[in-house]
């Protein structure tokens, strides 16, 4: 039996290889997917066309200024406890109880809030996004009615707007990058307002989220970067109002996203999500407001005070509230609003094949995605649990091979779901050590985060190892076949679990990010299984099987 014991053995090395490339290929496929995401359906939905109607501008100018990273939380206690920021913030207009789209990136919110597109429809879905922004957005509208669009600060509004901006002036981060910002972007309006032009001007100020991620929020160093952050706004606004410009100018400050604890973001965590926005304008009355409302709201919001069209793929509403608006500008631009979303969600409808009688807004909108994922869920489901059968007999079979060399299947099995316990604990304890992701809102670095994974694997594996051959050791050595054998059927178990959650996700939603989006901690899970599944068999395995051999061969010198 000993050539074929070892062939067998070598079929299930094999296997565990096969399935470790395979769980690699997946989980970089998901990547990719999200990385480059395409709307199946934007052919259809670039089609959609305005909805007619508007008014006369209530301004002359438009300025937005991002505050990235400076979140809400943080924002109300400096408001308590912070003389400049209260002062500049009672100004203000202040919109609160709104949330950011998912995923919490950079980029993603920022195509939302000028295009009122979730970023499904809009494809912007990573910091990743390399292409031009397709959907409709204000910058287009502002450009088509000879508004001069610019941009200051801002990379991300660079790269996805950048070919319907007439100047753009990214700037890196760090090196008081918001002082440089604002200094810049008063020469702009300067140069522009002198010229007797229509501005409408995106700023994008970094250092608060540069502070984020590098100390973390409610640090020293991050209350003091938001401190001074606004101060900088401040004296930015009082000189717009010396030069008689903030008396034409609807100026909107508004943030992306928030900070988990951790130091970062991109999850569907509160203290992520929570997003405001603040209007300081002739129009706007200063005091505290708390519609319900979100990202996708900006741009109908901004287009209502301006008289434009809202753009052709909005799915949000204006806000009112705090707003000394013309008789019937605001009902009338919720029609619109109610009427742009329709036809963006016929249009989705159509492209998607599906019928609907009635078209009612945001139970449409979820009606629609929530049909896409399941027309083919009985075929995943069907393939998930056949990988999860076959991994499943290739554990048992390797169990039965360990049986037959321990001449015993019940110790077989115990010391083999040993050996994987011990690498269950082991990896998760090394990984919870080097930060423990479980979130978007956990990952900076995505290299960083495979490192941790890698890593805590091979922690894992060579723990089995050493346990597994330990026993070589002492009397009640079996050789290194039988030890072989113990530690690829624990690895066996520990793929079979790995790819259990996988399984279900990919029965859920496909092993691919597309329309609609998933619960994206639950995609990261996916990830994280398939990823350290994949570590596992092509890098864990020959450490584990080398480390239990390094003993058994040892103890040939050691016990007699």
């Amino acid at each position: 039996m000993g050539m074929r014991t070892l062939a067998a053995l070598a079929m299930v090395v094999a296997f565990l290889l096969i399935v470790g490339y395979l769980s690699q290929n997946f989980a970089m496929g998901a990547v990719s997917s999200w990385t480059n995401y395409r709307n199946p359906f934007l052919s259809s939905v670039v089609k959609v066309e305005r909805t007619s109607g508007g008014g006369e501008p209530l301004a002359k100018h438009v300025i937005i200024v991002l505050l990235d990273g400076l979140s809400q939380s943080a924002l109300l206690y400096h408001m308590q406890n912070n003389e400049t920021v209260r002062s500049f913030v009672s100004k203000t207009a202040l919109y609160l109880d709104g949330k950011t789209v998912l995923p919490s990136f950079s980029y993603p919110t920022r195509g939302t809030i000028l295009s009122g597109a979730p970023p499904e429809v809009h494809e912007v879905s990573s910091n990743f996004f390399s292409r031009k922004i397709e959907v409709d957005n204000l910058f287009k509208i502002a450009k088509e009615r000879g508004y001069v669009t610019a941009s200051v600060g801002d990379s991300g509004i660079h790269k996805v707007f950048g070919h319907l901006l007439d100047e753009s002036y990214p700037m890196d981060r760090g090196g008081s990058q918001a002082a440089v910002a604002l200094q810049e972007a008063l020469e702009l309006v300067e140069r522009r307002t002198a010229r007797g032009e229509r501005l409408f001007l995106w700023i994008g100020l970094t250092d608060v989220d540069t502070m984020g991620h590098k100390a973390g929020p409610f640090t020293e160093e991050y209350n003091a970067t938001l401190v001074n952050v606004i101060a900088l706004l401040s004296t930015f606004v009082e000189a717009l109002q010396e030069r008689g410009v903030l008396k034409d100018t609807l100026l909107v400050v508004l943030n992306d996203h928030g900070f988990k604890k951790g130091a970062h973001h991109g999850g569907p965590e509160e203290e992520v999500t929570a997003f405001y926005m603040m209007i300081i304008s002739p129009l706007a009355k200063p005091g505290t407001y708390r519609p319900s409302f979100d990202q996708k709201d900006v741009a109908p919001t901004i287009s209502m005070i301006m008289g434009w069209p809202l753009p052709a793929n909005s799915l949000g509403k204006p806000i009112t509230e705090g707003l000394s608006l013309p008789a019937e500008r605001g009902s009338k631009y919720a029609l619109m609003a109610s009427e742009q979303a329709a036809r963006t969600l016929r249009a989705l409808a159509d492209g998607a094949g599906l019928d609907l009688a009635v078209v009612n807004g945001a139970r449409s909108y979820e009606e629609i995605v929530g049909n896409l994922p399941s027309r083919e869920i009985a075929w995943r489901t069907f393939l998930s649990l056949a990988i999860l059968a076959v991994v499943a007999a290739i554990a048992l079979f390797s169990l039965y091979l360990s049986a037959q060399l321990e001449g015993n299947l019940g110790r077989a099995l115990l010391l083999s779901l040993g050996l994987a316990l011990i690498y269950e604990v082991s990896f998760w304890s090394f990984y919870s050590f080097l930060g423990r992701p479980f979130s978007l809102s956990d990952v900076y670095s995505f290299s960083g985060f495979l490192g941790q994974v890698r890593a805590s694997v091979l922690f894992g594996a060579l723990a089995m190892g050493l346990a597994a051959g330990v026993r070589e050791l002492t009397p009640y050595r079996r050789g290194v076949v039988a030890t072989a054998s113990l530690v690829l059927t624990a690895l066996a178990f520990v793929t079979l679990l790995s790819l259990v959650q996988p399984a279900f996700f990919n029965a859920t939603y496909g092993p691919t990010i597309t329309m609609p989006f998933p619960n994206w901690n639950y995609a990261f899970l996916y990830f994280l299984s398939l990823i350290r599944e994949a570590f596992l068999t092509l890098l864990g395995l020959p450490l584990a099987l080398g480390a239990a051999a390094a003993l058994s061969l040892l103890s040939r010198f050691i016990v007699k």
